[in-house]
């Protein structure tokens, strides 16, 4: 049984008729986009998403993610009608989707797979991570993947912003802004050595 909502399903498809429209037409999210980005493991700085704008001063977007990402849609059996046990099904499906990806992958780490293909189906120039420190369970895997990612692109620079999530006391703008300044040396210096 597949759930559907016609509000849903009317947005989504509006949504994709703009995107293909901009797509076609070369019509950026920037008006002078440099640089494209992965945003990778790890939960964005809820406290200040400003701080991503910040990026953009550098003609950078974020073209793709891996923190939030959504399993590929599968049957919902009709004997499922616990909500919690729906969590803990989509929970299970997408993490066997994962492995199995991983494993077709050449036993290259699931998490790690996603952000490969993500560089590579977006152009991807640069890649910022968040270490979260109240939710470590959303950072785990953070160097591994930045290690895996260093063994198929060399010298793709890879930053790890660093904060609490919600305790803005962990958090300096300045020092983030410097950080992100300096990533973005690399990122520009990266791009040009490709090509």
């Amino acid at each position: 049984m597949m759930l559907t909502d016609s509000f849903t399903l009317e947005f989504y498809k509006g949504l994709y008729e703009e995107l293909k429209e901009r797509v076609d037409n070369k019509i950026g999210a920037i008006e002078d986009e440099r640089f494209r980005l992965l945003w990778g493991v790890g939960l964005p700085p809820w406290h200040t998403m400003s701080i991503l704008d910040y990026f953009i001063n550098h003609g950078a977007v974020f073209a793709a993610e891996t923190a939030y990402m959504v399993p590929e849609p599968f049957e919902i059996p009709s004997d499922v009608t616990d909500p919690v046990e729906l969590i803990a099904l989509r929970a299970f499906q997408r993490n066997t989707s994962l492995q199995k990806s991983g494993q077709e992958a050449g036993g290259v780490p699931p998490l790690a797979q996603a952000h490969l293909e993500r560089i590579k189906d977006y152009n991807i120039d640069g890649v910022v991570m968040h270490i979260t420190r109240s939710c470590r369970a959303s950072t785990m895997g953070q160097i591994l993947v930045r290690n895996v990612i260093r063994d198929y692109y060399p010298n793709m620079p890879v930053m790890f912003m660093e904060s609490d999530i919600i305790d803005l006391d962990t958090y300096s703008e300045d020092e983030t802004k410097n950080r992100i300044d300096t990533f973005m040396e690399m990122v520009e210096a990266y791009k040009k050595s490709v090509g």
